[in-house]
């Protein structure tokens, strides 16, 4: 190594030759060889330090897809010591059914079709539970472009997983029980926004359930005359428990009909509001009233 006079160090390989009584000395200037290597250093250094403490679960996989290096992130996400991991097959580690897509997305990546991937996987524990894990790889090629190995990430996503399984299984549940009640009922969750309606509502106005999720479609249809009174009703949805609100509204086929709607709310422990629960009952155009509404809600 030489200090140049401003400072700045030099690295050089320097080959000594014997020649008649002395020596040659040949150097070779190797400076940006040995920054290079110092700056690979350095970020292997910083990467294996931020995958030893990242809170999410790491590891470097070869494009074989067998494990080279794992956190304890990753071991307890997967119920499983470091060394089962050494010369594991990733695929070796989520539930069979989901094996051979693992196994297909490490070859896309190994192959360069793919450079990226993610998907939600099941991994089978020890004591026979199932974790739901977000299994995401992107590989990284070396100098000559080719796939040297993958880096993954893998997230628990149990807890998120079953929830929203519970809930759909609870919202089919509901609209199967709606659509057995031989009344027009919706219900809306003010949290949400969503609006789930029996199928006597559908059948009453002629629309789809798709088409009354949109959200401002209702008030839509309801004719202009009584749409502002209705529509500040509607906005109007934490001031009381229940509400009646009587209007006009326009079917599918054109035809004006009365609508009386009857609304209780429902709410959280903390007595916040969670729902709206109403039949909507309609009478002839026959009989059709003016409508002021005796109390506040939402549709």
């Amino acid at each position: 190594m030489v200090s140049p006079a401003e400072g700045t160090d030099r690295w050089f390989d320097t080959e000594y030759v014997p020649f008649e009584d002395g020596v040659i000395a040949v150097s070779r200037d190797v400076t940006a060889t040995v920054r290079a290597e110092a700056a690979r250093a350095e970020a292997d250094a910083r990467f294996r330090m931020a995958m030893d403490s990242a809170p999410i679960g790491m590891c470097l996989v070869d494009p074989t897809g067998r494990f080279l290096e794992v956190n304890a992130a990753l071991c307890m996400i997967l119920d499983r010591e470091p060394q089962d991991h050494v010369g594991t097959l990733w695929q070796d580690v989520v539930h069979p059914d989901d094996a051979r897509l693992v196994e297909q997305r490490g070859a896309d990546l190994a192959s360069g079709r793919r450079s990226a991937f993610s998907q939600i996987v099941r991994c089978p524990h020890r004591d026979g539970t199932i974790a739901r894990v977000d299994m995401s790889a992107a590989s990284v090629l070396d100098e000559a472009g080719s796939v040297h190995y993958f880096v993954a990430q893998m997230v628990d996503m149990t807890a998120q997983v079953e929830a929203s399984l519970a809930v759909r299984t609870s919202d089919e549940r509901h609209k199967q029980l709606l659509d057995e009640l031989d009344v027009a009922v919706i219900v809306r969750d003010l949290e949400t926004g969503k609006q789930t309606c029996s199928s006597a509502v559908q059948a009453m106005l002629g629309y789809s359930a798709a088409q009354m999720e949109v959200p401002g479609f209702w008030r839509s249809l309801v004719v202009e005359a009584d749409r502002e009174r209705a529509c500040a009703a509607w906005d109007d949805d934490t001031t009381r428990d229940s509400y009646t609100l009587e209007y006009r509204m326009r079917r599918a086929d054109g035809r004006v009909i009365d609508v009386e709607e009857r609304w209780r709310a429902t709410r959280l422990h903390d007595g916040r509001f969670t729902r709206w629960l109403g039949p909507r009952i309609h009478d002839p155009p026959t009989s059709r009233r003016s409508a002021t509404p005796s109390s506040a809600g939402r549709s």
